[in-house]
């Protein structure tokens, strides 16, 4: 019955009818409460055939084959190429943006040799081409949502595989766009873990000009104590319309990262790795009757990626925890005290290494100057940096950093 009423919102979603697209959200939502549901239930009376049938796996790749799994498929191919190659048309009618019409007109391009100057109408008629392709690929990856973001991020650092200039630099942005969660899910969420936001010490402020969400995490603004109250931006977009300006500057700025993001992702990762084993053992991308039309140069290219994505899981899971971000800060805090000297002047003697080699760099690039210059430079940034460590404000004859 999923298939049967997928098939049936899918056709009129091609449509672009606004109500079936939310018919659409409301069935992927049940979907994935059953599958949650009967899954927890399984894992209590038969863990072996929970971890075999793995519900929520399957519920996620029916999610994404309605939100047009198999069309990234296809696209891969074309943003794999070179602008202007010729790229097989999958079966299916599969289509990204407009696509290149083939005009009979004049002789075909030679391999041989320099093809000949393009008319400038057909250039640009190409260039516009490409470019819708790049926005439609690009909004693939948000609409599929979970691990895609990530994954956009990832190949456009990727000339090697994403040979499309316009591509590459469309990917860039996916990780600015993705879909914020709702504001009441993270002052919950910051209320339930923070007590300086529970007490009312800090309050996280529904400002959209300064709430940004990545794949991972979401960052929103505070105030401490009762200085604003409330406000709501409601007028304020963020869309790329006209946005107010906020009355107030927030304090700081809290990031968060989301269980139920979290769990997606791990998700998709165990449907990557089961399409990758499927793709090895049988040459097909799924067993699924009427989509294992996929072309071998298709199928290689999903399994490249695939592969480039299998072997980041620990690293991207491992993003959700704001722990070891904190750590890797606290130890950059480190490194850049000591390159101030504040560190290196500590009663422990720590990170002396640093100052040796601070005062090595600007000797070697001061060096031309002479050595009275390299001496001045030396105690210069000595103490300013001591100034700096103490808190004291650096004196008129004290040059700041």
């Amino acid at each position: 019955s999923s298939q049967s009423g997928l098939r049936l919102v899918l056709g009129q979603r091609r449509r672009g009818h606004a109500t079936a697209i939310a018919m659409l959200e409301s069935f992927l939502a049940a979907t994935k409460v059953a599958a949650s549901r009967v899954q927890e239930a399984l894992a209590q009376q038969s863990p072996s055939l929970a971890q075999e049938l793995d519900l929520p796996q399957r519920q996620r790749f029916l999610e994404l084959l309605a939100r047009g799994f198999e069309t990234f498929v296809h696209g891969l191919a074309r943003a794999t190429q070179q602008p202007g190659e010729s790229a097989e048309v999958a079966a299916g009618g599969i289509v990204l943006g407009p696509r290149p019409s083939e005009s009979s007109d004049g002789p075909p391009a030679s391999s041989a040799g320099a093809s000949p100057p393009e008319d400038p109408a057909a250039e640009a008629a190409r260039a516009a081409d490409d470019e819708a392709f790049a926005n439609k690929f690009a909004q693939l990856f948000l609409d599929m949502g979970g691990i895609f973001p990530k994954l956009a991020q990832v190949l456009s650092m990727r000339p090697d595989l994403i040979k499309n200039e316009r591509v590459l630099l469309r990917l860039r942005c996916v990780q600015e766009e993705c879909r914020r969660m709702p504001f009441a899910d993270a002052e919950a969420l910051v209320c339930n873990e923070c007590a300086a936001f529970r007490d009312g010490e800090c309050r996280l402020q529904d400002w959209p000009q300064y709430i940004h969400a990545g794949s991972v995490a979401q960052v929103a603004p505070f105030v401490r104590g009762d200085r604003y109250p409330p406000v709501s931006s409601t007028n304020a977009e963020v869309g790329g319309e006209e946005v107010e300006e906020p009355k107030f500057l927030p304090d700081g700025i809290v990031k968060v990262t989301f269980v139920h993001a979290r769990e997606v992702m791990h998700v998709d990762f165990r449907l990557l790795k089961s399409q990758l084993h499927w793709m090895e053992r049988t040459g097909h991308w799924t067993g699924r009757t009427g989509l294992e039309h996929l072309r071998p140069k298709h199928l290689n290219k999903l399994k490249e990626v695939w592969r480039l994505m299998v072997g980041m899981e620990s690293e991207v899971l491992k993003e959700f925890d704001l722990r070891h971000e904190l750590a890797c800060q606290q130890r950059g805090d480190i490194v850049v005290d000591s390159l101030l000297g504040a560190a290196a002047q500590s009663a422990t003697g720590e990170s002396i290494w640093l100052e040796e080699w601070r005062d090595g760099a600007l000797e070697r690039t001061l060096q031309p100057s002479g050595p009275t210059a390299v001496s001045h430079a030396r105690d210069t940034w000595r103490r300013a940096s001591s100034a700096l460590a103490l808190g004291a404000a650096p004196s008129a004859g004290r040059p700041a950093l």
